[in-house]
């Protein structure tokens, strides 16, 4: 089968936040880990932004119940999350175990209000934060004025002082409407 080239229809794969903000998004997928090394259960959701001009990013977030831990402090998140959905009543329990049957699908909002720095393969990258999470919102409200930090040093592939770049130039659309803000 033949590929027809559109050079007006190109996106990478996986696009990376541009910046902080608050973002509809749905749960992509959840999947329990078990227990880590303190004894204490987590799972792992990989989330999508639904709408807006950062449409389509891919965000990871770990929760954990240290619920039993002397300075228990992360479990807080699971009920954030929970809260934000919706449908579970105080006092209902639910096995973290079963997180992969009912929560991929269900939609929410996420504050996204740090880029965390990291090393990965001898680069610098920084890695977007969720801070909070709410019903989901009437549309996602990324804050322009946060644009994600960029890598001072030299990658090592890249082209020599003096060479043209070859990405001069490109940018992607941005949403500027701002609705009313469920986070505060």
């Amino acid at each position: 089968m033949a590929f027809t080239f559109n050079s007006n229809d190109i996106q990478m794969a996986r696009k990376q936040l541009g910046f902080l903000g608050d973002y509809n998004v749905s749960i992509a997928s959840a999947e329990f880990k078990g227990l880590n090394k303190a004894q204490q259960e987590y799972f792992v959701l990989h989330l999508e932004v639904i709408d807006g001009s950062e449409k389509g990013v891919q965000l990871i977030h770990s929760f954990m119940d240290d619920s039993n831990a002397e300075k228990a402090f992360r479990y807080r998140e699971i009920n954030a999350l929970i809260a934000g959905i919706g449908g579970i009543q105080d006092g209902q329990a639910f096995e973290l175990k079963d997180v992969a049957t009912f929560l991929p699908n269900k939609k929410l909002a996420v504050r996204v209000g740090k880029f965390d720095k990291d090393f990965y393969n001898g680069k610098t990258i920084y890695k977007p934060q969720i801070t909070n999470f709410a019903p989901l919102m009437s549309e996602s409200k990324p804050d322009l004025s946060q644009p994600r930090p960029q890598n001072n040093a030299a990658p090592q592939n890249q082209a020599p002082a003096g060479a043209p770049d070859p990405f001069a130039g490109m940018t992607e659309p941005n949403d500027n409407a701002m609705p009313v803000d469920p986070f505060a």
